[in-house]
This record gives structure tokens, sequence and C-alpha cells, in this order.
């Protein structure tokens, strides 16, 4: 089918020519199929099970496309942080003549967040677990979208991720029925993967061709014995041989050998050091020619042991791939690979999460390591069937070899290749078990409840049949009612016991600590813990390093892997040395932690030592120094650092919701900042400028020469930036900051960085006093007009109803007393809700303000006047004067800054 023929199901003839553009010339066969047969195009809800390269992703991409042509946004769902980055690149770039607002959200990149909860984008590539965020804050969001893609469906299946993957799943497949939105999912073939599309209420495609022939088998003295995937044709192979040599060697002589010919490589090992070793060793075998112009963008870069080494192996065309690099240096091996420039990837298994990576050949070490449940010990296993094909299923990518790819497993032994045969080639494929079944449901149960997706146990136990383990389960929950009954009595106990939910009259009611923790992506037992924190440091003294380690001792961040040796546990070193980073008080409230070493088990000194380490980059120290002095890696310690970046955030937001000394809140929101790039509390305002390129080693050199703002760097000699930055840098910086230059007579709006919290969140206790909705001037001129009174907006005299001018007056006051604004529902009476609606309305009418949000819900149940406090002045006396003496009294307000209960809610009605 050409791609031509689309035209004739609707789809614009600019996009049709736009694909083209990008090599879409004939739709693929699983293409032609969802278009012809599954009404792709039409709204059909489907999903699309498929091989690696098959060509499925492109049927999400056309759906959001046409959805997005036909004035319908979509969201477009990911497993992981590097894949929604590269879509959105991808798609920004690729949409960006016909204008498509394209926006990314996950934990850690939250700059479009505002403008995805208030319906500004186009297309939003969002990461499963932040898109269970976003439906809490904002229930409404999936008003007005036509189109939800669900790619890499297959990660249900992940032990660690997939039961909450599976609870969000099954909100969307409920709301589905209100808000009509097309649902297409994308996932990798699985034995039993039609169960999806029987819970998802989908039809269902299976294909099981490749567009490229794949040649899978087993490497065994000198000889590939393959099977072709589409023609199931016998077949073998020569290819480098070598006497009695372990695996490893034989992966890497093969990959070499296949180099030298012209042929790319991937290879899949099952840790981070085996991957780098490889890399290391075939460069030194190889010496093919440099990866010259990835050399080059790494050496910009800050030094780093990582760097060291995959600059090394880069001068053959060879490279690692791992969490020992940064987002950044990933991202320039991936570029080089695509461009083929590099020869051969050594990598570990995550690259094959949807990365778009495509190589002639992969070579496959069959083990992974996984977490034991059970013991929380790291042990290593074989990968499952599935996992294999998906990972095998990267080599020979359409578009770029057009005769075959190999996928590559190496035997040394008879009985290795008899069981390699039986478990990779013979087995059937494992069935798609859902997770949800062995999982604590305290956090799922807070989330739901927040959610108000459920309001009582019995409801929690019915949401629970309407998952994918209620659908595969549904005998065995039906057999036993009761145990299910007794898990979910058992989580909402302990939802109460953290202070997460309330029970009034019966019903289940989300607390403010609950709400907080669903919607910033925590924990419920982390929301307790970092409450119980934030509340010990109301009055007393704490260090920065008390800080993060309260942040290195929950679940998220115990998660983080960093490594230990059984002989840093023995020295106790890590103990003494945080112990005097602590106040008194500090190490008292962590409980005998400190007091004896019986209470340090290995656990605990790992959490110390991440502290330690965190601590270090966070106060601006360099990365190698903290590699050499600590025996971690810089990719694994900014990891460390953008979790503990999440966790501040949230305790900031707890520190605001305790009513904290506001001092407390702005530290906490200010190291969340900084830990994203590792500076010093000096530079924190430096970390808004947010370009690729722009690192904390930049920072530094800004700081050293008397530029602590972007403000001075604005201002500061273009000379003297090209010495600092670079001729390049400096300009880019130079035009990002004239961008975001100041509005007269409103404070400089600094560009969010990626750990800011969304702008609408006030509860993060880091709100920036210019990040503000609406830009106009108002003048409460407070002049009695028949039963109305005046308003002045832009200059424009405006007779507001008197309930409009006390509801926006009451709010304009809070703002005049501390620049923020914020006034929580319950002080502005039991009918604030009704006349914020009104004063909505009310203010409609002003054509100026008509696209305007002036009026802000921050999601916990607090509003604002969304105005910059310099643009809002008052005229107190007439005020004062004013015959309605429920608007009068608010001039007292002004001055007392406590209008009192009774006093607010007749403000509220004025």
């Amino acid at each position: 089918m050409n791609i031509q023929d689309l035209i004739r199901y609707g789809v614009r003839p600019s996009l049709v020519d736009l694909w083209r553009s990008c090599g879409h010339e004939e739709l693929l066969p699983v293409q032609r199929t969802a278009v012809e047969h599954y009404n792709l195009f039409g709204g059909g809800n489907l999903i699309v099970s498929a091989p690696t390269s098959s060509g499925k992703t492109f049927i999400g991409e056309m759906a959001a496309a046409h959805a997005i042509t036909g004035t319908r946004k979509c969201f477009y769902l990911v497993p992981l942080k590097a894949l929604a980055s590269e879509k959105f690149e991808t798609f920004r770039e690729r949409y960006r003549t016909l204008g498509f607002r394209v926006a990314v959200s996950t934990r850690d990149y939250r700059q479009y967040d505002t403008a995805i909860e208030q319906g500004e984008f186009d297309m939003a590539i969002v990461v499963y677990e932040k898109m269970q965020q976003l439906l809490t804050r904002k229930p409404g969001l999936l008003s007005g979208v036509g189109l939800v893609v669900a790619d890499e469906l297959q990660v249900l299946a992940d032990a660690e991720r997939g039961a909450g993957i599976e609870v969000l799943l099954t909100r969307l497949k409920l709301a589905r029925a209100k808000a009509s939105f097309q649902f297409v999912g994308l996932s990798a073939v699985l034995k039993n993967s039609d169960v999806l599309s029987r819970w998802l209420a989908a039809r269902f495609i299976e294909h099981h061709e490749r567009p490229v022939e794949l040649r899978r088998g087993i490497l065994f003295q000198g000889v590939f014995d393959y099977v072709a995937y589409n023609r199931r044709a016998h077949g073998t192979e020569p290819l480098a041989a070598g006497e009695d040599e372990p695996a490893w060697r034989a992966i890497m002589r093969n990959a070499v050998h296949l180099a030298r010919q012209g042929e790319q490589s991937l290879i899949f090992l099952a840790d981070k050091s085996s991957a780098r070793k490889m890399a290391l060793q075939a460069a030194e075998e190889f010496h093919g020619p440099p990866a010259s112009e990835a050399i080059e963008e790494l050496m910009g870069m800050e030094e780093t042991l990582s760097r060291q080494m995959l600059t090394d192996s880069l001068q053959s065309g060879i490279a690692f791939h791992n969490a020992d690099l940064s987002l950044e240096e990933r991202r320039i091996v991936e570029r080089h690979f695509r461009s083929g420039s590099i020869r051969i990837i050594c990598a570990t298994p995550t690259l094959a999460v949807g990365v778009n990576l495509p190589a002639k050949n992969v070579f496959l070490e069959p083990m992974l390591w996984e977490r034991d449940e059970d013991t929380g010990c790291v042990r290593k296993r074989h990968l499952t069937r599935a996992e294999y094909e998906n990972m095998g299923g990267r080599a020979g990518r359409l578009s770029l070899h057009d005769d075959f790819g190999r996928s590559i497993l190496v035997a040394t032994t008879e009985l290795e290749r008899m069981q390699f045969r039986h478990s990779y080639f013979e087995s059937p494929l494992e069935a798609l078990e859902p997770q949800l079944i062995g999982v604590d449901l305290d956090t799922h149960v807070m989330n739901l409840v927040a959610a108000r997706a459920a309001h009582d146990a019995a409801e929690i136990e019915r949401f629970l049949t309407h998952t994918l383990t209620g659908v595969v389960h549904q005998q065995a929950l039906a057999e036993h009612k009761d145990r299910l009954r007794e898990k979910v009595a058992r989580a909402v106990a302990r939802c109460l016991e953290f202070g997460v939910v309330e029970e009034v009259g019966g019903r289940l009611r989300s607390t403010s600590l609950g709400r907080l923790c669903a919607v910033k992506g925590v924990a419920a037992r982390t929301g307790h813990e970092l409450r119980a924190w934030v509340a010990s440091i109301q009055t007393r003294s704490f260090s920065e390093a008390e800080a993060v380690y309260a942040l290195c001792r929950t679940s998220e961040a115990r998660d983080q892997h960093l490594n230990m040796s059984t002989q840093e546990y023995n020295a106790w070193v890590y103990p003494d040395q945080l112990a005097a980073l602590l106040h008194p008080q500090g190490a008292a409230f962590f409980g005998r932690t400190f007091e004896s070493r019986n209470h340090q088990t290995y656990e605990e000194v790992k959490a110390m030592k991440m502290a330690l380490v965190v601590h270090e980059w966070v106060q601006g120290r360099p990365a190698l120094d903290i590699e050499q002095q600590y025996q971690s890696l810089a990719g694994t310690i900014r990891s460390a650092a953008e979790t503990c970046s999440w966790l501040a955030d949230a305790a900031a937001a707890i520190a605001d919701l305790l009513r904290l000394p506001e001092g407390r809140g702005k530290f906490l929101q200010d190291l969340s900042t900084r830990l994203v790039m590792g500076v010093a509390q000096p530079g924190v305002e430096l970390c808004a400028i947010r370009l690729r390129g722009f690192t904390r080693v930049h920072v530094a050199k800004l700081l050293q020469a008397g530029l602590a703002t972007p403000d001075a760097v604005r201002q500061a000699p273009e000379e003297s930036l090209r010495r600092l930055l670079g001729a390049r840098l400096a300009e880019r910086v130079r035009r990002a900051l004239a961008r975001s230059s100041p509005t007269p007579g409103c404070p400089a709006t600094q560009a969010p960085t990626p750990a800011s919290v969304p702008p609408d969140d006030p509860a993060s206790g880091g709100k920036s006093q210019s990040e503000f909705r609406c830009d106009a001037r108002f003048h409460f001129d407070g002049t009695p007009h028949e039963r109305r009174t005046i308003l002045a907006v832009n200059g424009c005299r405006y007779p507001l109803p008197n309930k409009t001018f006390g509801m926006l007056l009451r709010l304009a006051a809070q703002l005049h007393l501390d620049g923020k604004g914020w006034v929580r529902r319950d002080e502005l009476g039991d009918s604030a809700q009704q006349f914020i609606s009104n004063a909505r309305k009310d203010l409609k009418t002003i054509v100026h303000l008509a696209d305007a949000e002036v009026i802000e819900n921050d999601g916990f149940g607090a509003y604002r006047l969304s105005v910059c406090p310099e643009r809002v002045t008052f005229d107190w006396e007439r005020i004062a004067q004013h015959w309605d003496k429920r608007i009068a009294k608010l001039a007292g307000l002004a001055q007392t800054g406590s209008p009192g209960r009774a006093q607010t809610e007749t403000d509220a009605a004025g």
C-alpha cells in the first residue's frame, strides 16, 4: 500500500507529504492491516502485537498525527525517560513545519507540566508513572483528548514497575467510557498478549513477520547455526573461531571480525562493568577509524572516569552504553552509532527498551541481574524468551540493511548449545503475567483515594477486578475474596497509619499529605517519613547533609543502584563521616542509627554512602574527585542525585503544607533545583539556564567570574562570555537569556528547570513569584457603581458585581501580603467554589482576559489571583469607606494580615 493512498482514509495531504519526506513510501504489512482492516483513522481501539522492527511504532505515530490534524489532542505514553526524550525531540522536529505543539513530561522534566494541565499542547509524550500523577492532579485532563497511545506494553510484566502501570491503564480504561478517546497499544510479541485486548476492550492485531529477515541462532566453534525468522529456513554461516575461549571472548572476536567488514554490532551484556571492559578491550584489537566528532563533543563535557574510558574506546570507533554515563553522553553514543562512525556498542539490556538504535548484528549474553524481592540481594538469571526476542530483534533494521540481520548467542559447550536451543528457539513464549497480585497495595490505595477513583475498601476491591490481574486471575480472586479483602484492609490500615488517607463517615478521603504524595509520585510510607523529618526541622537547626541523608533513607532512594564493597562496609568510615556533618539534634532524630554499630546494617551504611556522595555532588565538587574517593562513577552519582531532587521537591511541598517558615521550604526547593546540575548554593539561579551542553562546569566558571545570576550573565560583555563558555555556547546562552528578559515592572521570569516544580504547584514551597499566568495590570479602585464596584484592568474601568469584586479583592490582598497569594478554600468560606466560579465567569466579560487564567487553582484546595504582585495596586482609603461592609473590612486585612474566620466567610460572600 502506497503512503499516498492514506488520503482516501481522510489523512491530510500535508501529513502524507511529510511522511514521504521521512522515507515512508510504502506501508509495511502490519501498518496496512491497521489502516485497512482495523479502522486506525476512524477511531478504532486496537492493540498491536508485533516483533521488534516490524513497524508498529509508526502505527502509533500515524494515529497521533491524524488525530492532531483533526483538532484532537494526543497522549503518547512510554516506559522510560530516555525514550520519552528521544520521541519528544523526534516528533518536535518532524512536525515543526505543521505547527504541532509537542510537550514532554517525566519525573525530572517538568517544564511542560503546566501547559499539559491547561490543555496547551497537541501531543504530550509522558512516562507512565508521570501520567498517573497528572491524572491525579487534574482529573479532567482527558477531556478534549482524542487519542492515547501506550507504547511498549510488555513492560506490564516488569516486576518493579508493572503493577503501577497496570493501575494507570485500568484508570484509563474506566475513564474511556466517559471521555470517549481512541486507544492504541503497542507491544512486543507475547504468548498471551491478546489478553491485553480483552482487558482494554480493543481489537487485537498479531503480526509475526519482519520487513527485514532476521537470522536467529547459536555460534558454536566458529559456525553460526541459524533459522530465518520469516522463511523458517535453516542455514549455517562460518564466522570467526577461537580455541577453547570463553563466551565473552568469542563475542568480542566476532564483533571485531564483522566490524572489519563494515558491519555494525550491538553487544548486550549482563552488567555495566562487563560492557565497559569489553568495549575497551575490543578497541585495543580493532584499531578502526576513530569516532572523531563524538570524541570532540565529549571533550566539551565535565571530566569523569567514564568520559576518559569512553574517549579511549572511541579512538577505535567502539563505545559502551550504560548507566555509568550521563544522559548526554549516552545520546552522543547513540547519535554517532546511527551516523555509522561508531561500529560496536557494548551495552546493558536497558538499551533494548524502545530506544531506536538499529544494527546489522546483535550479540547477546543471555544473563540479566535482578533484585530478589524476598532477600533484597542482587542475583543473576537467564533471559526469558520474550526478552531474548526483544533484544535480538534490534538486528537488521528497515532502511539500513535490506538483506538480513543476525541475532547471535554464543555457546561454549555442546550442552550449552542444546540448552540455548531449547530455551530460546523451541520453548513457547512466556505468558504475560501481571504483577499487581504480588505487591503491597499501600501506595496504590493512596493514589486511588487521592484521585477519587475509590472511596472505601469495597470500591477498591471492585477497582482491582477491572485490572489486568483481575482479568487474568478472575477465578482465583473470586475463590479467595477473603484473602483479597484482607490485603486491601491491611493497605487501608497502613494508609491511615501513615496519615495519607482519613476515614470520615465510613468513607475514605485523601488528606492533604496523601494528595501531595500522589501528585508528586512518592510512596505512602515515604510521604510519612518525609513528613516526620520535615516536622522535626520546624524550629531546630539542620545541615544540608542531614537533608540529603533524610532523602537517601527513603525506599525510592534505596532502589537506586550504588556500589559498596564489603571492604567499604567493614571499614565503618561512612557513619563517622556523615555524623560529623550533622547537628547533634539531627543525629538524634535518626535514633539508634548513629549510636551503635549493631544498627548499622549494610543497607543503612549504603544509604549513608549515597548521602555523602550526593552531598559532595551538590556542593559542586568535581565529579572526577567524587568518583575516585567513593569508587562510584558519575552516571550513578547523577542518577542518585536526580532521585534525591525529586524527593527534595516533595519535601519542600510538605514544608509548605506544614506551614514551616518560608526559608525552610525555599531551602529544600533550591536543593531540589541544585541536585539536578550538581551546583553549590551560590549557583542556584544559574540552574535556570537549561541548554544542552551547559553544565555544572560552566556554572562554576561563571561563579568564579562573579556572574551568579542570569541577569548578571545577560549584562556581561560578550567577549567575557566567549572566554568563559566558548563562542558557540556563549551565543546560545545569550539568545536564551534574551528570550527570558524581564517585563518592565515585573521580576524576570526564570526558565523552569527539569527539577523545578510545576508552575502551578504552590504546595511545593518553591514557587517563584514571577511564575504567574496573567500579565494584566489590576487596580482595585473600589468606587461603588450602583450595586457593582469598579475594577480597573490595563487602565480600563469595569463595574463588577460586588461578589466578584470581593472575591478578587480577598485574593489580591493575600498577594499584597506575602507575594504569593495562595488562600486555602476553607479560609474562603463554605461556598468558596461557587463564588470562584462566578468570579471566573464575570471576568470572561473583560475581553482582554478571555484567554488568561486569572484565578489559579493549585490542585490542593487553594486559589490565588495569578498576577505579578507589582502589577496589582489598591485604593485602600476608598475601599475602607465602601458601603458594603464586607468589602470595607478587607482593607483591614492589608494591615493586619489576619481577617479571622468569620470575617473571611463574609468577605467571600462579599
